[in-house]
């Protein structure tokens, strides 16, 4: 017979004297009797206890940082492109008398500052996984490309941009793989 110590919350055997198991943390029940022998003996030999297993969680499905950080630079550049080329396209038809084109051109700078608008919320919110925020993003992704589109017969670039702004509108807000813990 000899003296041993096991922690009562996860069984395994313990330092002498020791308060807290150095293994789980669980605090151990100071006997007043210090002097109980335990007979190894009569224990089986390979005795094995449970692992103590936390309830599998499913974290919420995240989005690319890097996605969105790549999508808003790239939104934020063309932005700027069709921004001046809208501008170009409304003097050039304003001072030829054409209204059509006129308004075609103001219409590539709405969807050119809801371009900009929608890189500068995808780089700033980049680590955020709100629901608000993914139909934000789907709203105003989805109005700038049916506007680029209504106006690409007279701005054909415009049908580049919508489809630029639907692809990435959907890219950032794809989820990654589900991720698990297990403790």
């Amino acid at each position: 017979m000899s003296k041993y110590s096991y922690c009562i919350k996860c069984g395994k055997e313990l330092a002498p004297g020791a308060t807290f198991c150095q293994y789980c943390g669980a605090k151990q029940i100071q006997l007043e009797n210090d002097d109980i022998e335990i007979n190894k003996a009569n224990e089986p030999e390979n005795v094995t206890f449970p692992k103590k297993r936390t309830k599998t969680v499913e974290s919420k499905k995240n989005i690319s940082p890097t996605v969105r950080l790549i999508f808003g630079i790239i939104f934020i550049i063309v932005s700027v492109m069709a921004l001046f080329q809208s501008f170009g396209v409304m003097a050039a038809y304003s001072i030829g008398g054409n209204s059509t084109g006129s308004a075609s051109g103001a219409a590539g700078i709405i969807v050119s500052l809801i371009m900009l608008s929608l890189g500068i919320i995808l780089i700033a919110t980049r680590k955020n996984n709100s629901q608000g925020l993914k139909i934000t993003i789907y709203i105003l992704g989805i109005i700038s490309a049916l506007m680029g589109f209504g106006i690409s017969s007279h701005f054909s670039d415009m049908s580049i941009y919508g489809i630029l702004l639907i692809v990435g509108t959907i890219l950032c807000n794809l989820p990654l793989a589900s991720q698990y813990e297990d403790d």
